[in-house]
């Protein structure tokens, strides 16, 4: 059950990251097709289930295969960059043709619900040996959000996007040097924007699109992944 639910919730995301996207608008508002070149398939696309369990529910998933070490090292570098324990880390699993290795496990309070804030850096920190990182966040139920929004240093960029029960990071490293990035956890909802700036975004829709549709199709491949596990449970059960 706890898997089936997980199911659920990254085909929810998938959803919620495509409808946040708003198409491109031409003269007069009216829409245009998206003309924005293809975004880079992310190197490691991280997804976190909360609010349906007890504990944060998280699946790391590669672009590629990594050996079963290697993605536990990045796990306990994870774990260890956020002062966290796992109550639970599964076995990595490489899976796909062309192949892909994952690994899930089970981290309590990723999602601060009193807070309104969401666990980023130490992803990054256990990362940043890869160019591009996504986080997403599925948060079922009313999560009161204040955490990161878009962010910028000399080590890392990162784009923010939100959807109907998602919250979703791209992140591009462009220095490895730093050892902690000390991004802030809880940032004040922006002010109304001005009529400009929603314009400008507006006209920005066809990356945002890429963006969205590239985050739906790394949620479909976590479903899928899932499923297979949940096959190969029930065969062996």
């Amino acid at each position: 059950m706890r898997l089936w639910w997980a199911v659920n919730a990254a085909l929810a995301l998938a959803v919620g990251c495509v409808s946040a996207a708003p198409p491109a608008s031409g003269p007069a508002g009216r829409a245009v097709q998206a003309s924005a070149p293809p975004q880079q398939v992310p190197d490691v696309t991280v997804l976190i289930f909360s609010g349906l369990a007890p504990v944060d529910q998280v699946v790391i998933t590669y672009s590629g295969a990594v050996s079963g070490r290697a993605a536990l090292a990045d796990v306990n570098a994870f774990l260890s960059a956020g002062g966290v324990k796992a109550q639970r880390i599964g076995r990595p699993e490489t899976i796909g043709a062309p192949k892909s290795t994952s690994v899930d496990l089970d981290v309590p309070g990723l999602a601060n619900w009193n807070t309104g804030t969401l666990t980023i850096e130490p992803f990054i920190v256990a990362f940043k040996r890869f160019n591009r990182i996504n986080i997403n966040y599925s948060v079922q139920g009313t999560f009161p959000f204040r955490g990161l929004r878009d962010y910028s240093d000399k080590y890392v960029s990162i784009s923010w996007l939100a959807g109907a029960g998602a919250q979703n990071y791209d992140i591009t490293i462009k220095d490895r040097s730093f050892n902690r990035l000390d991004l802030p956890l809880a940032v004040a909802p922006p002010a109304e924007p001005r009529k400009e700036k929603v314009e400008a975004e507006n006209h920005g829709g066809g990356t945002k699109t890429w963006v969205a549709l590239i985050l739906a199709a790394a949620a479909g491949t976590v479903a899928f992944i899932i499923v297979s596990r949940v096959s190969r449970h029930e065969r062996s059960g």
